[in-house]
């Protein structure tokens, strides 16, 4: 099978990275090694090519509505312009995946899925939204995403764009930000524990931006480190503290779950009924820790 490449690949090629298969996808595990790539995060800038991520809009009037019927937690929380991390269940309480919520409006939104099941999330979406006047739309093959994470992203971005990221809170997000001359949409989440940034751009301007950061200073990063960051920083990986048979309890992701909230949801009964009599399985996975950078 053919994997399909980023609209980074070439640079990472020219870089020497170390291509590999992951989600089918041809991505660096590491560029130089992996110690290099995890420290310079944590001291300094590291960028992620993490294109192959999924983005999916789901607009109208029903928007806020059928978000909460198809996610766990609560969309009614956030603002506009916000960011959320949620859960979507299957029937049983299982998680079909997590992901990250942005609010444009109470009829726009973005959730940003994992790349290795996005094709899946948007099935599952389109097979759920009868009886909600709202689009689906995956628009996953538009954008190429960037990571800039580490004590000096902030810094070091700044530098490229018209915005000043000083008023950007945790987990919001600004759209149209100017990076020298490209239109890209700027979040602050994260998935080491650092300060941190995502660019979202056109496809087709998704190599330039990356080495504009690396010309700036910014050490590009592998899968490696992407891993051994997410375990000091206990962040959770979809097929790893949880799937389709282990409920998000079980990875110590309720707080992702908001069970008071007016609207039901998928997968809401079996999850509450396990809550309230105390979890049987015994998992001995790290619990998350979810502590970010605030």
């Amino acid at each position: 099978m053919e994997l399909k490449k980023t609209p980074i690949y070439d640079v990472h090629v020219k870089l020497g990275g170390n291509m590999i298969e992951y989600a089918g996808w041809a991505l660096p595990s590491e560029f130089t090694s992996l110690t290099e790539e995890h420290n310079a995060v944590r001291e300094n800038v590291g960028i992620f090519d993490v294109s192959h991520m999924g983005e999916i809009f789901i607009t109208g009037k029903d928007a806020v509505k059928f978000i909460n019927y198809l996610l766990s937690n609560d969309i009614r929380k956030i603002s506009d312009n916000e960011c959320q991390y949620s859960i979507m269940l299957n029937d049983k309480g299982g998680v079909v995946d997590d992901l990250l919520i942005s609010k444009y409006n109470d009829e726009k939104f973005l959730l940003v899925v994992n790349g290795a099941n996005c094709d899946k999330d948007y099935k599952w979406i389109l097979d759920h939204k009868e009886g909600y006047d709202v689009e689906v739309v995956n628009d996953s093959s538009k954008y190429a995403e960037i990571a800039v994470q580490g004590p000096k992203s902030q810094e070091l971005l700044q530098k490229l764009i018209d915005y000043n990221l000083e008023d950007l809170e945790y987990y919001h997000f600004v759209d149209g930000v100017d990076f020298d001359g490209k239109k890209v949409l700027i979040s602050r989440t994260g998935y080491t524990g650092e300060l941190g940034y995502e660019i979202y751009a056109d496809w087709n301007d998704g190599a330039e931006i990356f080495e504009k950061l690396i010309e700036k200073g910014a050490v590009p990063c592998g899968l490696g480190c992407r891993d051994t960051l997410r375990f000091e920083a206990s962040m959770p990986l979809y097929g790893n503290e949880m799937d389709e048979e282990n409920n998000p309890l079980h990875a110590g992701l309720k707080f992702a779950i908001d069970f008071k909230k007016e609207d039901d949801f998928i997968g809401r009964k079996p999850l509450e009924e396990e809550y309230n009599k105390g979890i049987e399985k015994e998992d001995h996975r790290p619990r998350v820790n979810w502590q970010g950078y605030s």
